[in-house]
């Protein structure tokens, strides 16, 4: 298991606006488009002689008109870290074993999202079941990011804490040359422009990735146990999910006629998620668990309608 690249936003138009990596050719343009929201994202990559020397830890820079990320770096996102990615541990996997999974682009592989809007966009979502069919995508409900998203149950923390020791390691650094140079304490200067400022974020950043995938490997395994994410692929754990759903939600549902066995457990999560293709932003982001599920447009819809007892809710409602 290791920490796929970093992707990088920043406020910019053209690649001057990225930082000067001392190399020719440093970054090689890969999009530019208008956003959702009617703005302009330019997306790049490194030059493949600096992302092997150089910055090892990011594999997508982006420009946006307010450097916050946007649907359009989402894409590049996709294209630029998570297919390398799924591309690399695919082949290491199949390098042991033929059996451990199926070739790339045919294996199907899961991406963890929250239910920002770059995720949740239409647009994107359609690009990406066209572009990428073999990628499903599975959504943290809203207001359960803390709990169900290894990220902010440490990660993220864990890469500023690493920041910040980076960044007082150089200002100590830089002190220290500037007394042993004679510099008066009082004289001493710690840049903060802008162009320094962006070579130290992008170092710092590259250094960090494989930093966390060694020495801070252990940590990130907790995050991930820590949201309880790692068991939703245990097939024990899914039969107890779909019982709790059918005590909780769908008290019509009758478990015996889909057995629970994979095949069963694949018609209940199915039908549970069938329409949530074609459904607004706002209603994806509103829906709970496995309806979030991203699916493969066609299938039959509304089959769960039937496992709820409506008559019940009415006259709750109604109390």
């Amino acid at each position: 298991w290791s920490r796929p690249p970093l992707q990088r936003a920043m406020e910019g138009k053209t690649v001057r606006a990225l930082p000067n990596l001392g190399a020719p050719y440093s970054y090689s343009h890969t999009l530019n488009k208008s956003n959702s929201k009617g703005t302009r994202s330019f997306c790049f990559v490194p030059s493949p002689v600096v992302a092997a020397t150089w910055i090892t830890g990011i594999a997508s820079f982006c420009l946006t008109a307010n450097h916050w990320s946007d649907n359009i770096t989402s894409r590049a996102w996709i294209t630029d870290v998570v297919v390398p990615y799924f591309k690399r541990k695919i082949e290491e996997m199949r390098a042991t074993s033929l059996e451990s999974c199926k070739e790339f682009g045919t294996q199907v592989c899961v991406v963890i999202v929250d239910v920002w809007w770059g995720w949740i966009d239409a647009g994107w979502k359609a690009w990406l079941a066209e572009t990428h069919p073999w990628i499903r995508l599975l959504y943290v409900p809203p207001r359960c990011t803390p709990k169900g998203q290894p990220m902010d149950a440490g990660i993220i923390a864990m890469l500023k804490g690493i920041l910040r020791r980076q960044y007082g390691t150089w200002v100590c650094d830089l002190v220290q040359r500037q007394l042993r140079g004679g510099t008066k304490p009082e004289e001493i200067t710690v840049p903060s422009d802008v162009p320094t400022c962006k070579r130290n974020l992008v170092n710092w950043l590259s250094e960090a990735v494989p930093e966390m995938n060694t020495t801070e490997k252990s940590g990130m395994l907790k995050c991930w146990e820590a949201t309880g994410l790692h068991k939703a692929w245990n097939k024990d754990t899914q039969r107890e999910a779909v019982k709790k759903l059918q005590d909780g939600l769908f008290p019509n549902l009758d478990l015996d006629q889909y057995n629970l066995g994979d095949e069963g457990m694949m018609k209940v999560v199915a039908a549970l998620v069938a329409d949530a293709q074609d459904n607004s932003e706002d209603q994806d982001a509103g829906w709970p668990g496995l309806p979030v599920l991203q699916t493969v447009p066609g299938t039959v819809a509304q089959e769960w309608e039937r496992w709820i007892d409506w008559d019940s809710l009415g006259s709750a409602s109604s109390a």
